[in-house]
Formats: C-alpha cells, structure tokens, sequence
C-alpha cells in the first residue's frame, strides 16, 4: 500500500526544502512555520497551513523550480505515491 502523509504542513515544507525555505518564501517567522506542524493543544495550526499562504508558496516553489500545485494542498495530494483504490 502507498504511504500518504496526513499532515498538510509536512508535506508541503517537505516538498519546499524545508522550515526555513519557508519561511523566507512566506515573509514570516520561522517559528510561525513550525507552529503550522502542532497541535491546536500546543497553540498550533493543526498540520495546516493558513490559506493566505498558498499562492506565495506555489509562486515561490516555482520560482526555486519546485512545482506545487493547488492540489498539493489536498488529500489525497499529499502522498504523491498515492495510486486510486488505495487508502
């Protein structure tokens, strides 16, 4: 069975190249990035990212020659491995 991540914010940073790419490519605080990764308990994001941050993310990737597309914002998306009948 292909292995989906289930946490939008690790897939995409992961994707990225990682916590401070960005945040270089969000103009925000790299602990501001971290927080998308924890739980609400902890005062977090919940593994997602805050919708204002999408678009810059796509154009940013794109300009480091990464491609994102809106659709890696979704499950099943974010296992990209994902083949159609497996869950």
């Amino acid at each position: 069975m292909a292995k989906i991540i289930d946490d939008q914010a690790k897939h995409i940073i992961k994707l990225v190249g990682g916590h401070k790419t960005v945040a270089k490519i969000c103009a925000c605080d790299l602990a501001y990035v971290y927080r998308w990764t924890y739980p609400l308990a902890r005062r977090g994001t919940d593994g997602l990212i805050p919708v204002k941050f999408h678009k810059p993310l796509i154009a940013g990737a794109k300009a480091l020659g990464i491609v994102i597309t809106p659709n890696d914002f979704f499950l099943p998306a974010y296992g990209r491995d994902y083949k159609m009948g497996e869950v």
